[in-house]
């Protein structure tokens, strides 16, 4: 499903949802889905109707809408991109102090862990909507965290923050870079599930 999406700014980091907005994140699902169905009628599930008109959005995002607005989301079949417990060596990603090399993943044309295609087209996309999990966290004394960013200039933010022991996924619109790809950061070592829903396009 291709629909149309506006984004409006109020303040720094927020973003207000406009009557136009076709997609919003399901508290269930965690990941993008339509608000209204390609003939106008309300498609939501009954779960979203209390997600408040002001969203809260990383400053990243923000800069890679800026000049999108009005950019169309399309929605794709859920598609596992990564799952670091899966091959034949299985190995937890990131550092405990997070000194731990990033991951660089290509968004264009990206297929699954199963060598099948995502959904995601080879060109064309600005941003992508990902559900992250991290399973079995490892930190030190202050808490882990993930920054999912387009490769390039690793900003000062999280995407996700977690404790040993702990399993959480969690929503992220992650604008993609020129060469269509983004990085993840973990300041800790986790294994990690990233599966796209969608992508705004150019």
């Amino acid at each position: 499903m291709t629909t149309s999406t506006k984004f409006n700014h109020t303040l720094p980091g927020r973003l207000l949802v406009g009557a136009s907005l076709i997609a919003a994140i399901s508290l269930s699902a965690g990941r993008l889905l339509p608000l209204e169905a390609d003939d106008g009628t309300d498609a939501r599930p009954d779960e979203i109707d209390a997600i408040p008109e002001l969203v809260d959005v990383p400053a990243a995002v923000l800069a890679a809408l800026d000049d999108s607005v009005g950019a169309a989301f399309n929605e794709i079949t859920p598609a596992r991109l990564v799952d670091t417990r899966k091959g034949t060596n299985p190995t937890k990603f990131g550092e405990l102090d997070g000194t731990g090399t990033a991951m660089e993943l290509t968004i264009n044309n990206a297929t699954t862990i199963n060598g099948t295609p995502s959904g995601l087209p080879a060109t064309g996309i600005s941003a992508v909507a990902l559900n992250v999990t991290i399973v079995d966290g490892e930190t030190n004394d202050y808490g882990g965290y993930l920054t999912v960013y387009p490769c390039g200039t690793r900003p000062d933010a999280s995407n996700l923050n977690y404790v040993t022991g702990q399993t959480i996924p969690n929503a992220v619109i992650a604008p993609v870079s020129d060469t269509g790809t983004i990085c993840i950061h973990n300041y800790g070592t986790a294994h990690l599930l990233i599966d796209a829903s969608g992508w705004f396009s150019d």
